[in-house]
Formats: structure tokens, C-alpha cells, sequence
């Protein structure tokens, strides 16, 4: 990719890093996202569907975590936030951004405490 690589050397041993891989990897996984490809998770807040990934949401989240190993996702009245806040939640997971108004900040802040 072009991108700077860092090589240690270690004995018989020599590792590289390359500082550019998890925003590859963070990007590669909001465009899957975006495109609904390789989603095996269907949330629903107030009724809206967002198909998503187990292991991003998981690996971001301790609620996620908890949520997936109970296997609780079979609750008919969805994740108990709004779906604009579960909105934001995934952009951020996705995007390492998320961006707020008055409105969304109380949104988020009044409506989205079990979606963190």
C-alpha cells in the first residue's frame, strides 16, 4: 500500500508494523457497512432495522459483548434506545466519528444509555 512500515528485529526474528492498517481496516469494514454486505446482525430501535456486523459491535462495546454471549437479541421490542441514537452509536463504531447537534446530543444523552 505504500504506506511506512516499522521493522524491529529481534534474534532470528523480524516484525513489521504498518501504522496505516486498522484505519484500512476501519474503513474497509464502514464500507461493508454502508453496502450491507457481510451483515449478520439485524438491530431494531423504534422500529427501524440496521443490519450490522457481531464483531464490530462487540469488539467496540461491553454491552454488545454481553448482549451477543446471551443470546438476548430475540426481544420483540428491539434494543429499548431511539433509532437516531443507535444511528450515531453505529457511525461512531464504524467511523471513529459521529456528528452531533443540540438536538442529537440530547438525543443520544436521554434516549441511547443501553445502546453504549
Amino acid at each position: 500500500t505504500g504506506a511506512p512500515e516499522v521493522m524491529s528485529r529481534s534474534g532470528d526474528r523480524t516484525s513489521t508494523f504498518d501504522p496505516t492498517h486498522s484505519d484500512t481496516l476501519l474503513h474497509g469494514l464502514n464500507l461493508l457497512w454502508r453496502k450491507q454486505l457481510f451483515c449478520d446482525v439485524t438491530l431494531t430501535a423504534q422500529g427501524q432495522q440496521f443490519h450490522c456486523h457481531k464483531a464490530v459491535l462487540a469488539s467496540c462495546s461491553q454491552y454488545f459483548r454481553s448482549l451477543f454471549s446471551t443470546h438476548m437479541l430475540s426481544r420483540e421490542d428491539g434494543l429499548g434506545c431511539s433509532s437516531i441514537g443507535l444511528r450515531l452509536v453505529l457511525e461512531y463504531l464504524y467511523t471513529a466519528n459521529v456528528t452531533l447537534s443540540l438536538d442529537t446530543v440530547e438525543e443520544v444523552a436521554l434516549h441511547n444509555t443501553p445502546c453504549t
